[in-house]
């Protein structure tokens, strides 16, 4: 039996389950958060994102497909705006399996730690940025 892989919307969802328990404990950045959930945020806080705010991944999906939408047409009706960093996109993770979405979260999430380590910080002050995703998709895909 063969099992195609995941499109798009399979990878974001597979992108939610791996990286949920860390979304909960506010270890993601916002931008990471729009990368993964595919909002387009663009630069901004780098902060942890708080638990409470992150929506559901069972809840609300017309909300945030129709949101994903529009934000779409206006990215297009403005040439000025720059689109988010879309972390599900074909360009991005396409070809991807599930494993292999995995081991990019467990990916980001060492060089993450890394980096804390050599900044003198604990495992406390642990924050997964988009920096530290795009680090492991280069290490992955090499």
């Amino acid at each position: 039996i063969e099992i195609p892989l995941p499109n798009a919307a399979g990878r974001r969802e597979i992108l939610n389950i791996h990286f949920a328990a860390l979304r909960k404990g506010g270890r993601l950045s916002r931008p990471l958060c729009d990368a993964i959930d595919g909002t387009g945020g663009g630069p901004g806080d780098d902060g942890p994102v708080d638990a409470a705010s992150t929506p559901d991944p069972t809840r609300g999906r017309k909300r945030r497909a129709l949101r994903r939408a529009t934000d779409g047409v206006i990215g297009r009706l403005s040439p000025g705006r720059r689109a988010g960093f879309d972390l599900a996109d074909d360009a991005v993770t396409g070809g991807f399996s599930g494993a292999d979405l995995e081991g990019l979260v467990r990916c980001a999430g060492s060089m993450a730690l890394s980096r804390a380590r050599k900044e003198g910080a604990g495992v406390e002050s642990l924050l997964i940025t988009l920096d530290d995703v795009r680090r492991a998709l280069v290490e992955i895909k090499v």
